[in-house]
């Protein structure tokens, strides 16, 4: 025994001026959440090293601080934490670029 399936597709539905009625299909689907696309632009800004995916993470703390994360890389990655300052600049400097250009 077959069973059917259905789906409610919701319509939006107007009158244009000359009267023909126009149908808009939404498909909740094809919307994609801000916070995935914002996860997807970090993941490629981090290009898999994980240092800038240590960087970026700290960025999203309410209490960043340059130098703390500085110190945190130091400690993970080995290195001095003034070079680890120097690369988060030109990494906020690339990420900065890269951003403006996929608006």
């Amino acid at each position: 025994m077959k069973t059917r399936e259905s789906v409610t597709v919701p319509l939006a539905v107007s009158t244009d001026s000359d009267g023909f009625t126009e149908y808009e299909l939404k498909d909740d689907l094809a919307i994609v959440d801000g916070n995935i696309m914002l996860n997807e632009r970090i993941t490629g800004l981090a290009a898999g090293d994980p240092r800038k995916v240590t960087i970026l993470k700290t960025w999203t703390e309410p209490d960043y601080c340059e130098s703390d994360t500085a110190l945190l890389l130091a400690k993970q990655f080995g290195g001095k934490s003034e070079s680890h300052r120097k690369a988060i600049t030109r990494f906020r400097r690339d990420c900065q670029k890269a951003l403006a250009y996929a608006n």
